[in-house]
């Protein structure tokens, strides 16, 4: 009930705001390589041949100002709980990737992060905010694999806790500086509290 009572007002207002679909369903990798489909709310105009694209910025003008404000404070992923529901995904774990682009870009032991079930929330959310470069990939996912073998109850709540907090961009900007660098710098300091920090292992430790 507590899920559904705000997921049924954002499904209004979007509709309100622009005619579409209600959620948006794309296909991602989960556990085992297994295929299926995560929900999120539309947060984009659909396209003129009826589909949604995959880049985008910021600045785009296919966003609405609601559908902006869903987008940046991270409720277009409420939806995803209903894939928890199902048991294709957790509340933490690495976060599932689109299958074409694992298909495109993954290679050797990047498969690795398919050991794990993929969650709504992800330690690399806190640090690669935003879309993520193939460049970037190996660092991305050396993370996301680090953190899900050694992770602890109070590391799984303190994740939780700060992706609430920094859901919103101005909490964003206020806890996290736009450098990675300075985001990695203030994850470990804040995880590290709670199990060893996974920013100090090197990607051949994976």
């Amino acid at each position: 009930m507590v899920f559904f009572v705000p997921f049924i007002m954002l499904a209004v207002l979007l509709q309100i705001d622009s005619a579409g679909p209600i959620l948006f369903a794309d296909l991602r990798y989960g556990k085992g390589k297994r295929p299926f489909y995560m929900y999120k709310l539309r947060s984009m105009k659909r396209g003129k041949d009826g589909t949604t694209p995959y880049h985008t910025t910021d600045r785009d003008s296919r966003f609405s100002r609601f559908a902006h404000f869903v987008r940046s404070t991270g409720l277009d992923e409420l939806p995803q709980i209903f894939n928890v529901m199902k048991g294709e995904m957790a509340l933490i774990g690495p976060r599932p990737e689109r299958v074409f682009v694992v298909d495109k870009y993954y290679s050797g032991w990047m498969d690795d992060v398919f050991e794990f079930t993929p969650g709504i929330c992800g330690v690399t959310q806190l640090v690669f905010r935003g879309m993520v470069f193939p460049d970037e990939f190996p660092d991305k996912l050396a993370l996301e694999l680090w953190y899900a073998r050694n992770r602890t109850f109070l590391s799984d709540v303190a994740l939780l806790c700060y992706t609430v907090v920094t859901t919103t961009s101005f909490s964003w900007r206020f806890y996290f500086p736009s450098s990675q660098r300075e985001n990695i710098e203030i994850v470990d300091k804040k995880l590290s509290l709670f199990t060893r920090s996974p920013f100090r292992k090197s990607r051949r430790a994976v």
